[in-house]
């Protein structure tokens, strides 16, 4: 299984099929270089507070369609209609998870939606109002797009007859972060799963999978 290409992400799922991108911030807090601001108790408040001081000054985008046209923008394949964006689900102010699919067997439209870091990739996300982007290529059933959501350090039971998932999370892949890192990750896998929950109508949640 290919590895997930991704920008200061969290690898949740496979590459081919999935790009995540999160605006990078100024301090690694997690190195515990920097003192923590005032008020913050742990490295997830303080995270918080910058990624909200970056973008107090600055509404998000208000509609799905802006979102649309900030990645016709950006992306010429989306912009001619080679690459289709199918459907797109947002926590506003957060992230949305951006589904997409190719209208030419030449044209990869997961490469298409690919490129490095550096100026282009900070103007996006400036254009964004700093909201970080998940890409998944479109599938032809729910339980597929769902396993390739959850991939990696987690896994998902589906039940189809209920449209429910539970996704358990591997304590042993967590377990070599920090409390306040393991947090944040979780916090992101949590959101995660609302936006999918939203865009496939199945009822997701998270469980830990139990240790001896």
């Amino acid at each position: 299984m290919a590895e997930s290409h991704l920008v200061n992400g969290l690898p949740l799922g496979a590459g081919d099929s999935m790009l995540i991108v999160q605006p990078e911030m100024n301090y690694d807090y997690s190195k515990r270089d920097y003192l923590l601001p005032d008020g913050c108790k742990d490295i997830s408040d303080a995270l918080k507070l910058e990624a909200l001081k970056a973008n107090e000054n600055r509404e998000p985008l208000r509609t799905n369609e802006e979102i649309r046209q900030v990645f016709r923008k950006f992306f010429p394949a989306i912009a001619a209609g080679t690459v289709e964006i199918v459907s797109l689900a947002r926590i506003v102010g957060r992230g949305c998870l951006l589904v997409v699919r190719s209208h030419d067997p030449k044209v990869s439209a997961m490469e298409a939606c690919r490129f490095e870091r550096g100026e282009r990739l900070n103007a996006l996300i400036a254009e964004l109002h700093g909201e970080y982007f998940c890409i998944m290529l479109w599938q032809p059933s729910p339980e597929e797009f769902i396993r390739i959501a959850f991939l990696g350090p987690q896994k998902a039971v589906l039940d189809s007859g209920t449209h429910q998932a539970v996704v358990t999370l591997n304590p042993i892949w967590f377990h070599h972060f920090g409390i306040d890192e393991r947090k944040r990750r979780i916090d992101q896998l949590s959101e995660m799963t609302i936006l999918v929950s939203e865009l496939t109508g199945w009822k997701i949640s998270l469980a830990e999978e139990e240790t001896d």
